[in-house]
């Protein structure tokens, strides 16, 4: 149990900023999920409309390279 919340969350917001952004491996596990979601029948076909593709390269091109 989280007795000190305030602490918990500057210890997480700390721990998050430190870490190295790997786009090349978040794409794939994005990949992955959303091939797992179509298997699943969660999505009515494979392709994303549109707007959802606009959105998901809006936030790959706006992460910044941490090479």
């Amino acid at each position: 149990m989280i007795i000190n919340n305030k602490k918990y969350l500057n210890f997480e917001n700390d721990y998050i900023a430190s870490e190295v952004v790997d786009v090349e491996k978040n794409f794939k596990i994005f990949e992955s999920l959303y091939e797992e979601a179509v298997m699943l029948g969660s999505f009515k076909s494979d392709k994303l409309e549109i707007d959802t593709e606009i959105e998901i390269s809006r936030v790959i091109n706006s992460v910044q390279n941490s090479n």
